[in-house]
């Protein structure tokens, strides 16, 4: 059977909804294939789990932790289950308000469930989803992302975790290892030694958080140690073996061999596209560095009718990527998707390392530039009290000056700003920013939080800087 369709868009995430809606909008006809559940990474196995739960075990470990001695603040017995029950509710809500509901409200719009392989390209492309052939004069590939698993002798027969095992456990291990010190191998490391894991971290590189300034590394290594959590740099992982509901890992640093035994294993060592099985090669999609598809800035690929969006082609941006793809891939217009930061920016490091001098091209052309004091910032970020006077101490560590040009050639000149509008202090009720908190922010107005054992009504403050 044959159906047909203004376009196609492979992958039911966000920035599959932003290209389905930006076509639905100019009406057009859109065939919306998932081979999985709807809604994105973030939603369902990202951030919006993560985040909660951290935040659920930030409440948790702030009240038992206080800044003040002699509150005398006991805990009850913590209901891990229940906390991932609220976890997993909210991402429920949010897949029914962000995506069931918001797909109704397009009628041009067919959901289309079954994996997707791409038989031809051209003169038009042909996606293939079971029995069913489909036919569009333009295919935006959105397919996100999966867990990059580590080439570890022994790792392949193993029940070991990913993040997306993590998020959803049935049950909170003993001892866990995390194979990987980026940022989700820290987040959840944290996490779950909140949760009561005696955790070990792993990393290759002989810091944590390789990507990031070596200030921050240091801050984060020192603060997890504070907590109670155990940090191995420099270290390779040789084996792993699987027996009686044990992991035994064995590897090496620069002191020696090491062997770790455990209940749980987490790999944590990034995300890659997720693009096997759709047929790229044999249509003559070329890829990129990374694996992702390699596009220009209008999302277009090397195949004309072939376009991607989101995690599929390693741009962060998803939504506004589908977008563009969209816009595009149906001649709505000219958007571009220009990189902010990232690999257009430049990092100087002045003689004595604290400050930085960042330099980023803007939106509108020109020249972007801050200096960052790392140690002022630092400090506001470990400052107990994470109210106005946090904010006030992140604003004396930064200072910014900015340039545009516009199109003519012109341009003013440079003008110094206070760091007020790099900083501001943004609310944080249980995962939720701004005007938009989470909604498990609710029971902890009312009482106990899901399960965390919690009474007292806290609010935080956070200082979002960049």
């Amino acid at each position: 059977m044959e159906q047909s369709a203004d376009l196609m868009v492979i992958g039911g995430g966000s920035a599959g909804f932003a290209a389905a809606i930006k076509a639905a909008t100019a009406g057009r006809t859109v065939a919306l294939i998932e081979a999985g559940v709807m809604g994105g990474t973030c939603v369902k196995v990202g951030c919006v789990p993560s985040k909660t739960l951290i935040a659920a075990l930030n409440l948790r470990w702030r009240a038992l932790n206080p800044p003040v001695q002699g509150l005398g603040l006991r805990g009850e017995a913590m209901d891990a289950g229940a906390v991932f029950a609220h976890k997993q509710a909210l991402v429920e809500t949010l897949r029914e308000e962000r995506y069931r509901q918001v797909l109704a409200a397009y009628p041009t719009v067919r959901w289309v469930e079954g994996a997707a392989r791409i038989e031809a390209a051209e003169p038009a492309v042909r996606v293939r989803v079971g029995e069913t052939v489909w036919r569009a004069p333009r295919c935006i590939v959105a397919t996100g992302s999966r867990p990059w698993i580590l080439p570890i002798s022994g790792l392949a027969g193993t029940p070991y975790w990913t993040s997306t095992e993590a998020l959803s456990p049935t049950a909170v291990p003993s001892r866990l290892l995390v194979l990987g010190g980026g940022a989700v191998g820290i987040e959840l490391g944290q996490l779950y030694h909140r949760l009561g894991s005696a955790v070990t971290v792993v990393e290759a590189s002989e810091r944590l958080l390789p990507r990031e300034d070596p200030e921050v590394s240091a801050v984060v290594t020192k603060a997890l140690g504070a907590e109670g959590m155990t940090v191995c740099t420099g270290a390779a992982v040789d084996r792993v073996t699987y027996s009686q509901e044990r992991f035994t890992v064995e590897g090496r640093t620069a002191e020696g061999h090491f062997q770790w035994v455990g209940e749980a294993v987490l790999v944590a060592a990034g995300r890659r596209p997720n693009l096997a099985g759709l047929g790229l090669a044999e249509v003559g999609v070329a890829l990129n560095a990374r694996g992702g598809i390699a596009v220009d800035e209008r999302m277009q690929s090397s195949v004309a009718t072939i376009y991607a969006a989101g995690d599929a082609e390693c741009v962060y941006v998803a939504a506004e990527a589908g977008s563009v793809a969209a816009t595009h891939a149906l001649g709505l217009g000219d958007r571009r998707i220009g990189v902010v930061g990232g690999a257009a920016g430049h990092l100087h490091r002045s003689t004595g390392g604290q400050r930085r001098l960042y330099r980023n091209r803007s939106r509108r052309g020109g020249d972007f530039r801050y200096s960052l004091d790392v140690a002022a910032v630092v400090r506001a970020s470990r400052h107990r009290q994470r109210g106005a006077r946090g904010v006030h101490q992140a604003r004396r560590g930064i200072g910014h000056r900015t340039r545009h040009r516009d199109a003519r050639g012109g341009g003013g000149g440079w003008g110094d700003h206070p760091g007020g509008s790099l900083c501001r202090p943004i609310r944080h009720d249980l995962g939720g920013f701004d005007d938009h908190p989470l909604p498990l922010s609710d029971p902890v107005r009312g009482g106990t939080a899901g399960g965390l054992g919690l009474s007292p009504r806290r609010r935080q403050a956070l200082v979002l800087c960049g």
